[in-house]
């Protein structure tokens, strides 16, 4: 900057009035020659300069004060021999960390273990025994999406014959839903159970089978009588709605315990035994076209809820479940593995993530000082340059006031009049930046900060090492486990069979 075109430069020389109290001093020919020391315009100017530095020393002195206390408040938070104990103990807590997780899941590895050894000893017996260790369990189907199809043939059944029973019903089609709504799910129910029970057919004991054989026909026989029924009832309802037409009977005429009931309940009982003389007398042979199809609906749905029944799990009974038995203690200790493993890892995983939450921690404080510093130096710099340009400033208007001055006065310049003025040394001196305590702490944390970032960078590295090594032991400290399970086991079944 030009002082002589500076802002502070202008504003002195109009604040002032610097030519006007050069001119009046020099028609009354002041200072004098003999004069050796500024006079009451120069000292009047020296005045308005010094009191714009003692403004800014107060400043600056605040500044520097607000960031001395600032630092003081982050240095009390920076423990550099705790923080250096703190940043080692993470790895040495690494070892008893681990061996308090082994005992706490040892336990609860070997339980695990042992279920599934022992439910795997029970599948290989069970096959052994029935004779299945040629194939494996054929897995369960998903039972919402297995009978699907069974609930989609069971609306339409169940809207057939709600169609089939609406006519000739008392209650229309309100009762014929009601009605077909129940024989659907008893048609259902029925085929899918007796679908489900054939299975016994395939069983190894020829006791089983052939009881199993009964009971499939046994439903598959209840099924049917259940189906015929259906016809007939339908057909009786028919009959009796037009017998009723053609002769209506009075209510006084029935036997004293219909009186007591509606109408429609004496039809219903009137109907449901004339399907049962029909039954009895015609079995499944029906005189009309819808009796025929209703049966044929009734038994092809039949079919296919059986064939599904039959499905619903192995069609050898009970090895499903044995085999899943397995599958789940197999996936139990799969997961309790897994579980242990991440548990191991997570070990490894919180240390580093805690030394490095420690770390940002310590140097963001260290950071956060050695940026206070830096900001008291700058403070203390800035009031360096504000002084050398005040100083310059003031001497250029202090020249300017002499030369107007003597192009006005009659007699000589003094002798000082060639020389600068020199302003308050305790001014021109700049405010101490840093304290003696606050350089040695800002070298201690800058050591500090570097040993802190390459001890944590070497830890890293030993505990990545460290890390791959215990996952890799986790192989052998399952098979241990294994091993030791497996070894009891046995040891109990040679104790069971020396008992024996």
């Amino acid at each position: 900057m030009n002082i002589t075109d500076g802002e502070l430069y202008k504003k002195a020389l109009d604040e002032l009035d610097v030519e006007k109290l050069a001119r009046n001093a020099g028609v009354q020919d002041k200072p004098p020659s003999n004069s050796d020391s500024p006079d009451a315009n120069e000292r009047q100017i020296i005045a308005y300069f010094s009191e714009k530095f003692r403004a800014r020393r107060k400043q600056t002195e605040a500044t520097l004060a607000k960031l001395d206390l600032d630092r003081t408040a982050v240095s009390s938070k920076i423990n550099i021999v705790e923080t250096r104990s703190s940043l080692s103990s993470f790895m040495n807590g690494i070892g008893p960390d681990l061996e308090r997780k082994k005992y706490d899941h040892q336990p609860k590895l070997e339980k695990a273990k042992e279920e599934e050894a022992q439910s795997l000893r029970y599948l290989r017996y069970f096959q052994e025994e029935h004779g299945l260790r040629q194939r494996p369990a054929d897995p369960r189907p998903e039972p919402i999406w297995h009978f699907a199809l069974v609930a989609v043939f069971a609306v339409i059944e169940w809207v057939a014959l709600a169609i089939f029973y609406a006519e000739g019903s008392d209650f229309g089609a309100l009762g014929g839903f009601l009605m077909a709504m129940a024989l659907s799910i008893m048609n259902i129910g029925l085929a899918v159970l007796a679908g489900s029970i054939s299975r016994y057919v395939n069983h190894i004991s020829g006791v089983r089978r052939a009881l199993g054989l009964l009971a499939a026909l046994a439903l598959i026989a209840l099924f049917l009588i259940a189906a015929g029924f259906a016809a007939h009832y339908r057909s009786a309802v028919l009959e009796i709605a037009a017998t009723s037409q053609k002769s209506p009977v009075s209510v006084s005429k029935l036997p004293a315990l219909t009186t007591l009931a509606p109408s429609v309940d004496v039809d219903q009982w009137r109907a449901s035994k004339l399907a049962y003389d029909h039954f009895l007398g015609k079995g499944l042979v029906f005189t009309d076209v819808f009796s025929w199809l209703l049966i044929i609906l009734v038994v092809l749905f039949g079919i296919i809820a059986g064939w599904k029944g039959y499905g619903v799990d192995d069609r050898y009974p009970r090895y499903g479940a044995t085999s899943r038995r397995y599958k789940d203690h197999r996936d139990l200790y799969e997961q309790e593995r897994q579980k242990y493993t991440g548990i191991v890892d997570g070990i490894f995983e919180k240390a580093r993530q805690e030394q490095q939450t420690l770390l940002r921690s310590v140097k963001k404080n260290i950071e956060y000082f050695q940026d206070l510093a830096s900001k008291s130096v700058t403070e203390v710099k800035n009031y360096n340059l504000f002084a050398q340009h005040v100083a310059q400033v003031c001497n250029a208007i202090v020249f300017r006031y002499r030369g107007t001055n003597r192009s006005v006065a009659l007699s000589p310049a003094p002798a000082y009049f060639s020389r600068p003025i020199e302003l308050d040394r305790e001014l021109m001196t700049p405010p101490l930046a840093l304290t003696d305590r606050d350089q040695k702490l800002l070298a201690e944390y800058t050591a500090a900060n570097h040993e802190f970032v390459e001890l944590v960078q070497k830890d890293d590295k030993s505990l990545q090492a460290m890390r791959q090594s215990h996952l890799r032991d986790l192989a052998g400290f399952f098979e241990r486990i294994e091993r030791t399970i497996n070894e009891k086991l046995a040891l109990e079944a040679g104790t069971r069979g020396n008992i024996h």
